[in-house]
């Protein structure tokens, strides 16, 4: 189930009762930037969450209590490995439908693309002292045309996705058979 909720939910159980040693997050994502278009690969050189807004007690829109910052970094040696695009994966719970909320997000957080997880899982990993990568296939523009152009390409960019995941999985057990 989509969501930033969900995905803490089911990272925090990962952590706790199968105690993972590292965490890559997959999914689809729109695109927030003209460097990026459907089909593309972004790998995150960190995570925000676009939606959590504390400006009223004087922190800066993103920033998380608890961590201290905005933007959660990922794990440069498990991220350079899946290395594509690279660049801030911007989370929140609302499809990003329109070209104002796209650039909006784009322009305040630097992001190349939005979702509605990695933020969590980022900062769930973060907080366990867990290194994380996020990747995201681009399924749609994140503007007027994604709520028709999502369900087109979210099957090819989960693909997508799926299989860099799995050679990336493959290459790993290859490499630890050597040792």
């Amino acid at each position: 189930a989509p969501g930033k909720v969900n995905a803490a939910l089911c990272t925090q159980l990962l952590i706790d009762r199968f105690q993972v040693d590292r965490v890559i997050n997959i999914g689809v994502a729109c695109s927030l930037s003209e460097r990026v278009v459907i089909k593309n690969i972004v790998i995150a050189t960190d995570v925000c969450q676009y939606d959590i807004d504390i400006t009223a007690l004087g922190e800066p829109k993103g920033f998380i209590n608890g961590l201290g910052t905005i933007k959660v970094a990922t794990d440069p040696t498990l991220s350079d490995r899946l290395a594509r695009h690279r660049g801030t994966v911007a989370s929140g719970d609302t499809f990003i439908g329109t070209a104002a909320l796209k650039s909006a997000i784009a322009g305040e957080f630097d992001a190349l693309c939005g979702e509605m997880e990695g933020g969590a899982v980022g900062q769930v990993c973060a907080a366990n002292g867990v290194p994380f990568a996020v990747m995201r296939a681009i399924s749609d523009g994140g503007d007027e045309n994604a709520a028709m152009d999502y369900p087109t390409f979210k099957k090819i960019a989960a693909e997508l996705s799926a299989t860099i995941l799995t050679r990336f999985v493959a290459e790993e057990q290859t490499q630890e058979s050597l040792f």
